[in-house]
């Protein structure tokens, strides 16, 4: 990004064509002009969430990578901005329609935008020919509104809406995308990979009915083309529509597909605004195809056609088509179209150079909103603190929790160690018990022992006597009975 830029461009990138194209167009036609310009989206804390991955439609970003601002959190820290950008520029699309007002928190009302710095919109939208919102958004948008130097539509309603429901002057002027030359277009085109040999009729349908189908396969009958190449809203798919109808899409296609499919076809089929438009850039044949109260709105298409005599393109089914198709006149178009693209050129260019050499103060809004910024930031950070110290304060509890559990884990530990030691003490004064009587059983044993070894030596003398007797004995056995007598004899007189 660099320091400083004529033109901070806000918007809304999206997955849809139109939208890819009306702020590439806008983009083109400043930098063409040898302005800089910095894109800017939304901060990323708005209700409505960034579209992610953005520009993914184009086959290469046709932007430079230090114009397109980097994401901010908040509607605090986008303020940087007011910094670097002299200029600031609400792009094309639906930017003033409730919901997107509601859902990016006022940021495309340039609530965010000093007093100091001029602030226009370029071909804003408010979708339908009403305003959609409650009176206290309806309010509350009027006071951003007023704050604009100059607001300009694509639609005759949305002056009327300007004027009546919010008190403010707006011009209407030409889409974005007219304000390049058609040879832009055409090399975007010419780096397609479809590949359509045979002539075939072109379509882009956002909202898919049995009604379109008809007109398109009517509208192939009349002109004697079988082919065709329908191109859908970017995220949907065959399958994702089949209930809706029986035509099929071409998948997968890039900015440069979808131009290479209007530039390229015989007959170019819509429901949608920059469908419309492009078919005019590339002048084709075309039929605006859509129901009176559908969502996206009638207003823009119907101020267009109006401007160049072309209502009669504009069917919702079947039997409004011609007996045979018509061609358009393009040489009566033309030139209503460039002197429309030429008012809204000089009416864009004269405002930024205006812009460009506006010195003023800032207000008292802008001094208050930069103190409450400042409040508010010392309150996050005081919040953050106090945050810091409540999960101090949590992790401390857990900790006291945690140390209360070991604890309570030691004393269980501790109880069951005393009851282990008591089982050991038991233990100990029964071995003890056991050891008395073991000695008591050592005693008597020693004792047993010792009287045994006593009887051993009463019996071993009993058995020398025997041992004695046994020789007499034998003796006897031998005949010495007369000295044995006599023996006995003397014993005996003993």
């Amino acid at each position: 990004m660099k320091d400083q830029y004529d033109i901070g461009l806000i918007c809304l990138l999206n997955n849809n064509y139109g939208n890819n194209l009306t702020y590439y167009a806008l983009y083109k036609a400043l930098q063409d002009k040898g302005y800089s310009s910095l894109l800017i989206e939304k901060p990323l804390d708005t209700p409505w969430k960034t579209y992610s991955p953005k520009l993914s439609l184009f086959m290469e970003s046709p932007f430079e990578k230090d114009d397109l601002a980097k994401d901010y959190e908040d509607k605090a820290s986008i303020k940087e901005l007011n910094d670097r950008c002299h200029v600031f520029v609400l792009g094309s699309d639906q930017l003033f329609r409730n919901p997107f007002i509601e859902g990016l928190d006022f940021h495309t009302c340039m609530d965010w935008v000093r007093a100091d710095k001029y602030k226009m919109a370029y071909a804003t939208s408010f979708g339908v020919d009403y305003f959609e919102g409650r009176d206290a958004i309806r309010a509350k948008m009027a006071y951003y509104l007023a704050r604009f130097d100059a607001i300009s539509v694509r639609e005759d309603t949305g002056k009327l809406i300007l004027k009546e429901q919010f008190g403010v002057r707006g011009e209407c002027v030409m889409d974005p995308v007219f304000l390049c030359d058609a040879s832009v277009y055409h090399d975007l085109a010419s780096k397609s990979k479809l590949l359509n040999r045979e002539p075939y009729i072109g379509a882009y349908i956002l909202d898919p009915s049995s009604e379109k189908e008809e007109i398109i396969n009517e509208l192939c009958q009349q002109s004697n083309c079988n082919n065709k190449n329908i191109i859908g809203d970017g995220e949907q798919s065959s399958e994702d529509i089949e209930n809706e109808w029986n035509l099929k899409f071409t998948e997968n296609c890039s900015v440069e597909d979808w131009l290479s499919n209007i530039e390229n076809s015989e007959l170019f089929v819509t429901d949608s605004f920059h469908g419309l438009c492009f078919a005019l850039i590339f002048k084709k044949n075309f039929y605006v195809v859509f129901k009176e109260d559908g969502w996206r709105g009638r207003s823009r298409i119907y101020s267009l056609l109006s401007k160049l005599g072309l209502l009669d393109r504009i069917v919702s089914e079947k039997k409004q088509l011609p007996d045979t198709i018509q061609k358009i006149d393009y040489t009566k178009v033309d030139k209503i179209l460039q002197e429309e693209i030429t008012r809204s050129y000089d009416w864009l260019v004269s405002h930024i150079e205006q812009g460009k050499s506006t010195v003023r103060a800032m207000s008292a809004y802008d001094i208050l909103d930069e103190k409450y910024d400042k409040l508010s930031g010392e309150s996050h950070d005081q919040k953050e603190r106090l945050h810091g110290v409540d999960n101090w304060i949590f992790e401390a509890d857990a900790s006291i929790k945690n140390l209360k559990e070991s604890t309570d884990n030691i004393e269980n530990k501790i109880d069951d160690f005393n009851l282990r030691l008591h089982g050991v003490d038991n233990w100990i004064g029964e071995a003890q018990q056991d050891r008395l009587r073991i000695d008591r059983l050592l005693s008597d044993i020693s004792d047993r022992v010792n009287q045994l070894k006593y009887n051993i030596v009463v019996i071993n003398e009993k058995l020398e006597t025997i041992e004695e007797l046994k020789a007499e004995i034998n003796e006897l056995k031998k005949g010495k009975i007369k000295k044995f007598v006599e023996k006995i004899q003397r014993r005996g007189r003993r």
